[in-house]
């Protein structure tokens, strides 16, 4: 397997044209990632057109590796923390299946369908990451992330939050915890946070889920404006953001069109609101 400059996180692999440019779009928003492509793939593509693409970015980030999807699979299984897999679940199993030890050693594995409409969390979902992996390719390509350990099933509730910029950890811990308190929810019935993705470098939220251990789904403009389910509206919001509101757009979008159990609460500088997963999505 090519290794040159091999100092990437992550193995993006896909076996098809349509995996190529989910492949793309990830590399696209995760760091530390590289596409690779077994010499066996079904692309209709020139191989070295392909390599171009990843060129442009300035570094390697496509490969075409001289190995089979088995062999790939296995010299990929150890060297890399986390492997996303482009392909049918089915075959991501049959592949990896050789070589799990244990959720402490194995890497994170995250499976997406070749349309792109689910991240699966496949394997090493807590200690390995893979919970997390699934959230942020879910992220970059619109995905819905399906995550299935038992810990994260039972819970249902997804936060939105939108914050004034520079708004304090403590801040922002104070008013979650006013929130849940007001329907008697507390922290571990929480599954999401969720906000718009021009707040991804908000140091508060990043170390508040970071601290609780949860993930943060971040959402864009579109995504907000295409929800057609009712939420409040801010004429103000829309002027300073592009968008009628953050917190409960936000909260209904990661509960996947679930409901709202606390409409929009402003708690200082800090906004919440929070939304209920249906069954189906568990």
């Amino acid at each position: 397997m090519d290794t040159e400059g091999d100092v990437k996180k992550y193995a993006l692999i896909a076996i098809n044209d349509q995996g190529i440019e989910i492949g793309l779009q990830i590399l696209e928003s995760l760091s530390g990632a590289v596409l690779m492509l077994p010499s066996t793939s079904k692309v209709n593509a020139k191989l070295s057109d392909v390599e171009t693409i990843g060129d442009i970015k300035g570094e390697r980030l496509v490969r075409v590796v001289g190995a089979d999807l088995g062999k790939l699979t296995k010299e990929s299984f150890n060297r890399y923390g986390g492997l996303v897999m482009i392909m049918a679940l089915g075959i991501v199993v049959r592949m990896i299946a050789p070589y799990i030890e244990n959720k402490y050693k194995d890497p994170a594995v995250v499976a997406v369908d070749d349309s792109g409409q689910y991240s699966i969390s496949a394997l090493s979902g807590h200690e390995g990451g893979a919970n997390a992996l699934a959230l942020e390719v879910a992220t970059a390509i619109g995905a819905e992330p399906v995550i299935t350990t038992a810990s994260e099933s039972s819970r249902m509730l997804s936060i939105g939050i939108g914050c004034r910029k520079g708004v304090s950890k403590k801040q922002v811990s104070d008013a979650i915890k006013k929130a849940l308190a007001k329907i008697d929810k507390k922290i571990a019935d929480v599954r999401w946070i969720s906000t718009i993705d021009i707040k991804k470098e908000e140091a508060a939220l990043n170390d508040f889920a970071s601290s609780i251990n949860l993930p943060i789904r971040f959402f864009n403009k579109q995504d907000i404006a295409e929800l057609q389910i009712p939420y409040h509206r801010s004429e103000t919001v829309k002027k300073n953001l592009g968008v009628y509101g953050v917190s409960e757009p936000c909260a209904i979008l990661a509960s996947s069109g679930g409901q709202l159990l606390l409409k929009r609460q402003v708690i200082g500088d800090v906004t919440i609101a929070i939304a209920t997963r249906k069954e189906r999505d568990v």
